[in-house]
């Protein structure tokens, strides 16, 4: 935690509550975005896990490991692949995971706009 007084405004005592931690703001400067056509997530996750996947629907998988992950996606897989016949749609997904006291707010150097709001589970 230590190496986050540095770029916050406020010190900690002053926030009212974890949830106004979490989605502080930071001091201007602190994560530049210099392309706007560069993928970026500016808070502190971790990759969890990452991966392939061909012609399959994974619905967010928020608490399961790495390993839980990939068998699902493998089972898929098998479910899917055989009944395929001329497309293949090949895409990635990642498990990100947002520890508490880490930074929370999202960014985008893109001007768009969330047009359908998801369910985690």
């Amino acid at each position: 935690m230590r190496g986050y007084l540095d770029v916050i405004w406020t010190r900690l005592k002053n926030y009212r509550n974890l949830g106004a931690f979490f989605y502080r703001e930071l001091k201007p400067g602190v994560r530049v975005i210099y392309e706007k056509s560069v993928l970026v997530s500016p808070p502190d996750e971790r990759v969890l896990a990452f991966g392939y996947i061909i012609a399959v629907c994974l619905k967010p998988l928020i608490g399961k490991d790495k390993d839980n992950v990939k068998k699902h996606v493998a089972e898929k897989k098998r479910e899917l692949v055989p009944a395929m016949t001329t497309e293949i749609f090949q895409d990635k997904w990642c498990v990100l995971y947002l520890p508490p006291g880490d930074y929370h707010r999202f960014h985008s150097p893109n001007n768009w706009v969330v047009e359908k709001e998801g369910t985690l589970l």
